[in-house]
């Protein structure tokens, strides 16, 4: 079930080895990469692009609103 993180829980996630996707766009992803996470930009996240992924474990996708 989907639910908002804050930055401690993303860090603790990421320490045990959860997945983290980032979908910010290749260019922001570089700048402000999170540390072992995989950049799929937002506009190719697709049916195939989520297949991909092991649906029994966590997963984070990381993104930002500017506002």
């Amino acid at each position: 079930m989907p639910e908002t993180i804050d930055r401690e829980e993303v860090l603790r996630y990421e320490r045990s080895g959860v997945l983290i996707v980032d979908v910010l766009p290749e260019t922001e992803h570089e700048e402000t990469r999170l540390a072992g996470s995989i950049g799929i930009w937002l506009g190719i996240l697709d049916a195939d692009a989520v297949a991909r992924f092991d649906k029994s474990e966590p997963l984070i996708v990381y993104c930002h609103d500017p506002l």
